[in-house]
């Protein structure tokens, strides 16, 4: 059994923050974790689970570890309860539970934090697949005004990049190699801009229904959320989720962003 050295609460793209445990390392289910999931502020209120408890962790489905409860008969004397933090660690801004909703959100479309993990997830493998586009580099673009949103990362020109990334003349193949990689993105398939866009509940084997029942960004957009329910293998809150995602004013920015500047959207 491990001891919880402190509980963090990273924040997502969707802005929610959820809470995790972090460990000494420990060997469960086939590989050593460090860090185990709280779920949301009920959980750890339901678990009291505390910094400095001896805990037992499991995984969940057998891939994602979980912290299931605290040794209590190991709890230091002078533990105290752990409240789930009020302000973004990001922002700064007022952390939001909306009612019913067992999860806490910062709504701050302007959070950096939320900025940043946006960008991560679009440049990922699974999504547009950007290679050279790290947390590091992400962080950067994001805190030097370069990039707001995706959509500004392929308006991104050598003399920007330059100035970021070039400590000398030599790394200039990392900005080259970079831009390669921007440009490649602008072609990837419809399913992989909807799944870089990280709408809500929208996994990639839905996303590919999606993009071949509509053909083209601007069907989806127009799409009643019975059109998208009626694929088969689309239930009512992805179909809910993808119209919602659509109707934003931001987001149909981006879209608009992409189109400006050469992304494919069929």
């Amino acid at each position: 059994m491990p001891r919880l050295f402190a509980i963090d609460f990273p924040i997502g793209r969707t802005g929610r923050a959820t809470p995790f445990a972090v460990l000494d390392p420990v060997f469960v289910g086939g590989s050593t974790v460090s860090m185990a999931t709280l779920h949301n502020e009920d959980q750890v209120a339901n678990k009291d689970v505390r910094p400095g408890d001896m805990v037992v962790v499991r995984k969940a489905g057998d891939v994602i570890p979980e912290v299931v409860g605290p040794v209590l008969s190991d709890r230091l004397p002078d533990s105290q309860p752990w409240a789930f933090p009020t302000i973004c660690p990001g922002c700064q801004m007022p952390l939001q539970r909306r009612e019913g909703d067992a999860n806490t959100y910062c709504v701050n479309r302007r959070c950096p934090v939320r900025i940043e993990t946006g960008i991560s997830h679009f440049a990922s493998r699974n999504a547009m697949d950007i290679e050279g586009l790290g947390e590091r580099t992400v962080r950067g673009l994001v805190a030097q005004g370069m990039v707001h949103d995706v959509g500004d990362l392929f308006a991104l020109g050598k003399p920007q990049l330059m100035n970021l990334l070039v400590s000398d003349s030599s790394n200039e193949t990392l900005v080259n190699n970079l831009l390669s990689a921007i440009d490649e993105a602008r072609e990837r398939p419809l399913a992989n801009v909807l799944i870089g866009l990280g709408v809500e509940h929208l996994g990639p084997s839905a996303a590919e229904l999606i993009a071949r029942r509509f053909r083209d960004i601007d069907n989806i957009v127009r799409a009643e959320t019975g059109e998208i329910e009626s694929i088969d293998g689309i239930g009512p809150v992805i179909a809910q989720s993808v119209q919602d995602f659509f109707e934003d004013d931001d987001n149909k920015s981006i879209v608009e962003k992409f189109r400006l500047n050469g992304v494919r959207l069929d």
